[in-house]
């Protein structure tokens, strides 16, 4: 097979190592033509092989190479060539499959046609003999070769020579190249020794170097523990003192609960007149405050609010400004079984009502904080063998402020009880 021009540069020495068939030369020998003496023209179309070619021989330097020639014996008339050539053994003719070479069409002898279309066309049908895939030869040869998972590659240990297939590459590595370096089995004791997979089985068998490397993993354990159990005692140390502190803020900030009764519960309630409680301080250097307590009517029935209210006290001039912190409000459950109800009510940072009562002729604040829907009075429970807030017509109220006992003067700090003297 060959290009259209013989004659082209580009029919060269690379051309005739890539395609095994032998070399063609042929040519139409036109000086036989039929005359006026009615001569006859022969086809003349030859062929030419170079024998080591096709031996697969090297040529013998220094001697002509050896030519396997052969001729079309047809002859006749000039007006019947062109007939003959469509049916010469010996005529180029372009590959059925429209091959190039360089970028010319390929021609192949006639005779040849399907040896070329069978083994040599870079455009035949081929499947790849490593994984079966079917395609055109030329893509099947280069491309799909660099991502074929069943081509054979060598294993990437040096030492080993073996071929596996592309997708058995990683499973021979890990599980059975001799040559894989491994670390040894009794790494968790201590053994920090790394080998070929060849060589393992006889470390393993030195049981000397592995009762070393044990004891000394011991040691660096126990030491370890040693250390754990030095940093949780610390830590124990440090959480105590911040439970300490804690504890201790809790009961700058927490003052005494105080416990009224509520009589007259039922007038009340009709009348929609207001309980308030006796006056109380937070602390014995805290914050006035008292207790309100008043129906509350809603669409969905009645409640009883509770709130505390901040009142003038002897140590305002004393105190830092506005109050924070809450108030826990409980009512009594009667029967003595703790199931107490309980409600918080907060002091917010930034609402001007919970800051000091200075109006002249007003002693308690117009804002109390708490809880709008405490209880709902059908749940006071009275004559109940479970809970019963409301008996013999009382209620009874515990309340305990969370406020900071924060002096604004830094020489009253140190002083643990404050006397006033009236003038």
């Amino acid at each position: 097979m060959l290009p259209l021009n013989p004659q082209n540069s580009k029919f060269s020495q690379n051309y005739l190592l890539m395609y095994p068939l032998a070399y063609i030369h042929t040519h139409t020998h036109r000086t036989g033509e039929k005359d006026s003496r009615g001569l006859l023209i022969h086809c003349n179309n030859k062929y030419q092989q170079d024998v080591h070619e096709e031996r697969g021989e090297e040529q013998d330097g220094g001697k002509d190479c050896a030519m396997h020639k052969e001729a079309c014996p047809w002859m006749g008339e000039l007006g019947d060539l062109d007939d003959h050539h469509r049916t010469c053994s010996l005529q180029l003719v372009p590959c059925p499959n429209k091959c190039t070479e360089n970028g010319e069409k390929v021609l192949v002898v006639r005779r040849d046609v399907q040896r070329h279309l069978s083994s040599q066309c870079l455009n035949r049908n081929y499947s790849c003999p490593h994984c079966g895939a079917a395609g055109k030869y030329l893509e099947l040869a280069t491309v799909h070769l660099e991502s074929c998972s069943k081509l054979p590659v060598e294993c990437t240990n040096k030492q080993c020579n073996r071929k596996v297939s592309r997708d058995s590459l990683k499973s021979h590595i890990t599980t059975e190249c001799p040559y894989t370096i491994l670390p040894c089995v009794h790494k968790d004791i201590g053994c920090s020794r790394r080998l070929q997979r060849i060589n393992m089985a006889e470390h393993e068998r030195n049981l000397s170097d592995h009762v070393t490397a044990a004891r000394s993993k011991i040691e660096s354990l126990e030491k370890e523990i040693a250390r754990l159990k030095e940093s949780v005692v610390q830590e124990t140390a440090q959480k105590q003192e911040v439970e300490n502190a804690i504890a201790r803020e809790r009961l700058n900030r927490r003052g005494t609960p105080v416990t009224f009764k509520m009589t007259n519960y039922s007038s009340r309630t009709s009348q929609n007149k207001p309980f308030k409680s006796s006056s109380f301080y937070t602390s014995p250097r805290g914050y006035k405050m008292c207790v309100i307590i008043e129906p509350n009517t809603t669409s969905k029935g009645q409640y009883l609010a509770v709130y505390s209210h901040l009142m003038k006290g002897d140590n305002d001039d004393l105190l830092t400004w506005p109050l924070t912190g809450t108030v826990t409000f409980e009512l009594i459950n009667q029967l003595g079984n703790h199931t107490h109800k309980k409600g918080v009510g907060t002091f917010p940072l930034n609402d001007k009502e919970n800051r000091r009562v200075t109006e002249e002729g007003r002693d308690i604040a117009d804002t109390g904080y708490g809880c709008p829907k405490f209880i709902s009075c059908s749940k006071l429970g009275e004559g109940s063998q479970e809970v019963q807030y409301l008996k013999d017509d009382c209620l009874y109220w515990r309340v305990t402020p969370e406020v900071p006992d924060t002096l604004d003067q830094h020489w009253l700090k140190t002083t643990s009880t404050l006397h006033y003297t009236k003038l």
